[in-house]
C-alpha cells in the first residue's frame, strides 16, 4: 500500500504503537501529501470482502483510530477484492448512516484504492 501512495507522491512516516494505556487507539502513520503538508494522521486498512458492509466497517474503524488525535484519515485498500467505485460510495454512505446514529467517530477523508489501482477520495462532511 506504501508503494501506491508513494506514487501519488504521498511521504508515510510509520508511527510507533503505544501499548502504555489499556485500549489506546494507535494509527499507523503520519502521512504527508507534499513538502508544504505538515502531517495527518492515517490509518491503513485492507479489505477482506468486496461489500458495502466491508467498508462500511473499515471506514467506521478507521474513525475510531484517529479520533483520539484529533481526526485525522483512512486509506483502505480494496485491490486484492477488486473494490469498485460504486461499492466504495455505497459502504462510505452507510458508515455516514450509522456514526451519525449511534455518535460513532467518522475520519476526516477517507481515502479507496479500487481494484482498477485508482484512488477515490471522499472527504466528510460535518
Amino acid at each position: 500500500m506504501a508503494d501506491r501512495l508513494a506514487s501519488e507522491g504521498w511521504h508515510i512516516a510509520p508511527r510507533e504503537a503505544d501499548h502504555t494505556y489499556y485500549k489506546l487507539k494507535n494509527p499507523d502513520a503520519m502521512v504527508r501529501r507534499d513538502s508544504a503538508d505538515e502531517g495527518t494522521v492515517t490509518d491503513f486498512k485492507c479489505l477482506r470482502r468486496n461489500s458495502p458492509n466491508a467498508v462500511k466497517r473499515n471506514v467506521i474503524e478507521g474513525g475510531e483510530q484517529v479520533d483520539y488525535y484529533g481526526g485525522g484519515d483512512v486509506v483502505i485498500d480494496g485491490r486484492d477484492v477488486g473494490l469498485d467505485a460504486a461499492t466504495a460510495r455505497r459502504g462510505y454512505v452507510k458508515a455516514v448512516g450509522q456514526a451519525r446514529q449511534h455518535g460513532q467517530s467518522m475520519p476526516d477523508n477517507s481515502y479507496f484504492i479500487l481494484g482498477d489501482n485508482t484512488m477515490l477520495k471522499i472527504e466528510y462532511e460535518r
